[in-house]
């Protein structure tokens, strides 16, 4: 989809975004959104808002290279909620007449959620990324901000008169490039605001300010459970390196020394938890959720070699799409043994993360024996299709494993 003008979504109106589609602007244009817009992609099928010539792209004034980011001013509340969910936004700026919000500014607008999705590479002169004015007060949740600048202040969020909750977002490499030392700036500015942060990593975001803190005006009561570069008060934060994955398919993801594995906030029913992290992954993990916009899963270390001379394992067809069947077949001493009727299928994708489990069950054949029949249709446990690739399926009965080997799927 290419933009090459200014829109404005009416009042009443709803524009929908399909999953994988790419949002191209010609042109420093933006999107004014007056009804609604939900723009809904998948973990492995996101929507990207980008500019047609990123390469242009500078931090400075010029146009160039960037688009003009996403507007709600006094949106009516009566319409439906504007949702971006697995969405990636990038080389966006703000600045002149809207010059806070690189790419979303909001004033007076709370029906807003913005879920598992990316910001880097944008600017602004407040708020690099987004801009929440007079009682602005959106869910943030799992998002990753990244290599956003401000030229004044917040180089991330700008808040003003705004109650916004931020949760389980990682903020790092963001700056700040106003260079008076003495003039209080940071990656969230909040001016007589109360955002409600919980469950965040602050870390390596840059301005100029002498304290070198995180974060500005934001109150200790209402900022839990962080992992915060330099500290900050609140229940439950700490200030310790996060240890990230820097390099590799999913950078900024935790390690397994992380501290902010299962740091965070141990109450999580009064707070806005989506399901799923930024990469896909169940949330929360044996009942504790981490610090950021990745929850750390230890992945099962897979053994292609893998056999067990007690079991046999058949999928087909092989390479699959579709549907693929499973065999299992197992010695008879083995189900006398056990007395069970059925075991379970698990898929994992080629990291070792486990996508989907199907029940696997019994069934005697014509010879006596009896076999354990299973059936998956490419989807993971929240019924999304799975991409083209390599997944390993293993098969258990009382958490023993019998058979594990790998499959292609085409999709």
């Amino acid at each position: 989809m290419k933009i090459l003008d200014n829109i404005t979504i009416t009042d009443e109106a709803l524009l929908t975004v399909s999953p994988g589609t790419k949002v191209e602007f010609g042109g420093f244009y933006h999107i004014k959104v007056e009804g609604a817009i939900q723009a809904n992609g998948e973990a492995e099928n996101r929507i990207i808002f980008s500019s047609h010539n990123p390469q242009d792209f500078s931090i400075d004034y010029a146009t160039s290279g960037a688009w003009n980011g996403i507007k709600f001013t006094n949106t009516s509340a009566l319409n439906p909620v504007s949702k971006f969910e697995y969405c990636n936004f990038e080389y966006s700026k703000s600045f002149g007449d809207t010059a806070k919000g690189g790419v979303i500014s909001a004033y007076g607008y709370s029906n807003l959620r913005l879920v598992n999705s990316e910001f880097s590479n944008n600017l602004a002169d407040y708020g690099g990324a987004i801009s929440l004015e007079y009682q602005s007060s959106p869910t943030i949740f799992g998002c990753l901000f990244k290599n956003n600048h401000a030229f004044i202040n917040g180089s991330p969020i700008y808040c003003s008169y705004s109650f916004p909750k931020i949760t389980n977002s990682t903020i790092v490499n963001n700056t700040v490039l106003y260079d008076d030392i003495y003039y209080k700036t940071g990656a969230i500015y909040t001016f007589i605001s109360k955002p409600k942060i919980t469950n965040n990593i602050f870390w390596n975001n840059i301005s100029n300010y002498f304290t070198e803190e995180q974060l500005i005006e934001c109150k200790g009561y209402y900022t839990t459970y962080n992992d915060i570069q330099n500290g900050h008060p609140g229940k439950g934060n700490i200030d310790l390196d996060p240890l990230f994955i820097i390099s590799g398919e999913i950078p900024f993801s935790l390690t397994d020394a992380s501290p902010c594995i299962d740091a965070g906030s141990p109450d999580t029913t009064t707070i806005f938890i989506s399901g799923s992290d930024l990469e896909g992954n169940p949330r929360v993990f044996q009942n504790k959720i981490d610090m950021g916009a990745y929850e750390w899963h230890d992945s099962i270390g897979v053994d292609t070699g893998y056999s067990n001379p007690l079991s046999e394992a058949i999928c087909y067809p092989n390479p699959c799409h579709g549907l693929a069947k499973f065999e299992f077949k197992l010695n008879k001493n083995i189900l006398k043994q056990n007395k069970i009727e059925s075991g379970v299928l698990s898929i994992y994708n080629i990291k070792g993360r486990k996508i989907t489990t199907v029940k696997a069950l019994k069934e005697k054949n014509m010879l006596g024996s009896e076999n354990f029949y299973a059936e998956w249709d490419g989807t993971n446990s929240r019924g999304i299709s799975v991409q083209t690739g390599i997944y390993f399926y293993q098969f258990e009965i009382n958490d023993k494993i019998y058979a594990q080997s790998k499959l292609v799927w085409i999709r």
